[in-house]
């Protein structure tokens, strides 16, 4: 296991409160102290999550389909060995308790077989396939509990459906399809093993679903659309990503996504900053924070943003003016304490940043403590 140390330049703002986007917040949008991770590999690191203790799981390209994961912690990057026998791996999640989950794929061919993998303290290790040898990673509830997709049976040149699973309590469960398909993958899920995803339908379209132990698979309502994405789930049953409506983007071959988030079979549309027509919703706290990307189609330029309360926030509004982030370009995940990590432009070079919420409180205090010497 290798680790490097790398710098950290942090920047205060200004008295701030808290809010999130659930039934208990009625505040304004907080400000943030906002942070480069740094370099890994002497590359620029792409966050995927961050757990409640602000660890937070990066990939890197280091050539060609060799990715290399690793968690950062305080300053320092320890890098997440592969599978013996193979030398590409990528890191999809972090839980509470620190395990990190992805996949993993052998030398030479980058088109051979993925395999599910699970790091505890560092050390990897396969968590099975559903008969046919391919596995993967798509999403890991702060649990533990992970979902993905792996192949049924392979024989030969002879390969099976690709099916989704479920993989608690150190159990991999096939998740039967729904009705008329063969075929998906489930991309999100919670602690209790609950799953949803976009996949094919008996129309011939593709739906959203939500699935769990009482109710089986059931179809759940979307934005018009034959096109959509899950790309995170909390533990209330609430579901973010984006949906189509129909509309095709201008100059583009593919649907305006429209961010969504799903609970209890409906869904509900994020509204978007002026100037921006697409986006997505990327991730979702307990508390119901949410957070993703804004995008312009036309000229291609996206925008990290946050919903709260409902309101949606382009988070490069929220950290100071002199912190020399010119841009905020995504926000991919947050913790239950508000923490956020993403992409950005920083002195005039694409980082990794993370952003921790100003606590109010303190700063009303510092201000005081200095009004006071």
């Amino acid at each position: 296991m290798r680790i490097w140390r790398c710098g950290l330049v942090a920047f205060a703002a200004s008295q701030a409160t808290w809010c999130f986007v659930g039934e208990q917040a009625h505040a304004e949008a907080p400000m943030y102290e906002i942070i480069d991770l740094g370099s890994f590999l002497s590359r620029q690191p792409f966050p995927h999550d961050i757990n409640d203790a602000g660890q937070v799981v990066v990939s890197v390209r280091v050539r060609g389909f060799e990715d290399h994961p690793a968690i950062w912690e305080d300053g320092v990057f320890t890098e997440l060995p592969p599978l013996p026998g193979t030398n590409r791996g990528i890191a999809r999640a972090i839980a509470d308790d620190g395990a990190v989950s992805g996949s993993c794929g052998p030398l030479g061919d980058p088109n051979d077989p993925l395999q599910a993998v699970i790091w505890r303290d560092g050390v990897p290790e396969a968590i099975g396939h559903l008969g046919g040898g391919l596995s993967e990673v798509l999403h890991m509830s702060r649990g533990g509990t992970v979902c993905g997709y792996s192949r049924t049976f392979q024989d030969g040149i002879v390969f099976g459906e690709i099916q989704g699973y479920i993989y608690k309590n150190g159990q991999m469960r096939a998740i039967s399809p729904p009705p008329g398909t063969s075929s998906f993958l489930a991309q999100v899920c919670d602690d209790e093993g609950r799953t949803a995803w976009w996949g094919p339908s008996e129309k011939g379209v593709d739906v959203p679903y939500f699935w769990d132990e009482v109710g089986g698979v059931r179809e759940m309502a979307h934005l018009g659309g034959i096109a959509g994405n899950m790309l995170d789930m909390n533990n209330q049953g609430q579901v973010v990503g984006w949906s189509g409506d129909g509309r095709l983007m201008a100059g583009a071959l593919r649907q305006v996504q429209l961010p969504a988030v799903w609970e209890r079979g409906g869904v509900t549309q994020l509204p978007l900053p002026e100037t921006f027509t697409s986006g997505e919703a990327r991730s979702i706290n307990e508390p119901g924070l949410i957070v993703g990307m804004a995008e312009d189609p036309a000229t291609g330029r996206t925008s990290a943003v946050a919903w709260f309360d409902g309101e949606v926030v382009e988070l490069v509004t929220r950290i100071p003016l002199d912190s020399g982030w010119s841009r905020l370009v995504i926000a991919n995940s947050c913790n239950n304490k508000g923490q956020i990590v993403g992409l950005g432009v920083f002195h005039g070079q694409e980082r990794a940043f993370l952003m921790t919420p100003i606590d109010a409180d303190e700063v009303a205090s510092e201000r005081r403590e200095g009004e006071d010497r």
